[in-house]
């Protein structure tokens, strides 16, 4: 059972931070495809070239998973486009 998820939250949060990869590992070890732009975006790039990775990401994915404890503007516009599209 191989699904790709999405795993949108925010970055600007410690206890974010530290959940994220937590949720993103256990849901690996239960066969499900995860995309976690803390782990698979280079943080340090610039934001409109992070924007096109994590939307062409949220077009590729299943499913979007979003952690709603602190969100953050970013974490609405991807809840929001993974809306737009059917997710």
């Amino acid at each position: 059972m191989n699904k790709k998820v999405y795993i949108t939250s925010t970055l600007h949060h410690h206890w974010n931070l530290q959940f994220n990869p937590k949720l993103c590992e256990q849901l690996e070890q239960l066969g499900v495809e995860c995309y976690l732009p803390q782990r698979d975006t280079d943080q340090v790039a610039a934001e409109d070239v992070k924007l096109k990775w994590n939307s062409k990401a949220i077009k590729q994915a299943e499913k979007l998973l979003a952690v709603g404890i602190n969100e953050s503007v970013n974490w609405g516009v991807e809840v929001g486009m993974a809306l737009a599209l059917g997710k």
